[in-house]
């Protein structure tokens, strides 16, 4: 392995959902090897933790809503007139929704989840690629779940919404290859973080029961950490992994080999 194995010195990435556990986790790494990072989070999110983790002059700092087209044209614009062009984007805007039955799924809150995972990453898409084709490259990293490979109880709106971006994720590979720009996803299962407490609040009182129940069906017998997804990012979008391109990656300690 040479020192420059995943290397991103001189490239510009862009994460949307950039005070996320996974996005931001993913930011720092990529600075860490070298990147600028403009980062993108909904309007009133605060993204102050990254300064002093991130150099001034290789950072650059968004609000946008992803479901707005103009505010998802304003933050494309924004990233390219301040360092020229975008090699990487991190496509990682997301909200999980309420767990309930199909049945009991309020309408709203389903249109809502859709807009913000499926919308949101249709239009990150829509605005990214024709930077990337003009420049004639670049690599995109859609977040899907491994919620888009199967049927999660209970998740219809974000099972839905995941699908949709695998979906989107190999429609755009299909059309952008030969504008040498690869489109890849990335699929998790449990990751220790935020939303997924988040969602362990909506079953039970008892989370570290309900921790200890989630990782016992993971064959490794642990969640992910939001290291083990930055390091997929990081590889799928770097020159090492210049051949791999239209697919969706399940990072789940072999939770869907079972």
């Amino acid at each position: 392995m040479t020192s420059d194995f995943c290397s991103y010195h001189g490239k510009i990435a862009l994460l949307t959902g950039a005070a996320g556990h996974i996005a931001a986790t993913t930011a720092r790494m990529l600075a860490a090897r070298g990147a600028s990072i403009a980062v993108v989070e909904r309007p009133g999110a605060s993204l102050d933790f990254l300064e002093g983790e991130i150099p001034a002059d290789r950072l650059l700092k968004l609000s946008a809503d992803a479901t707005d087209p103009a505010a998802v044209q304003a933050y494309v614009q924004a990233t390219v007139d301040r360092f020229g062009r975008i090699d990487v984007f991190f496509n990682a805007a997301g909200v999980a929704g309420p767990v309930k039955r199909i049945v009991d799924y309020p309408v709203e809150d389903y249109l809502q989840v859709m807009n913000v995972n499926a919308l949101g990453v249709f239009l990150g898409l829509k605005y990214v690629l024709p930077v990337m084709e003009k420049q004639r490259g670049g690599v995109i990293v859609n977040a899907c779940s491994i919620a888009g490979l199967r049927g999660s109880k209970g998740a219809s709106a974000y099972s839905a919404s995941k699908h949709a971006v695998l979906g989107l994720t190999k429609v755009a590979a299909n059309e952008s290859a030969g504008s040498g720009i690869r489109v890849v996803g990335i699929a998790p299962g449990p990751v220790d973080s935020p939303m997924f407490n988040a969602y362990m609040r909506e079953q039970t009182a008892d989370i570290d029961a309900f921790r200890e129940l989630a990782a016992s069906k993971i064959p490794q017998g642990r969640l992910a950490t939001g290291e083990d997804i930055a390091n997929l990012v990081c590889f799928l979008a770097s020159d090492q992994a210049s051949y791999i391109n239209g697919v969706v990656v399940p990072i789940d300690g072999a939770l869907m080999a079972g």
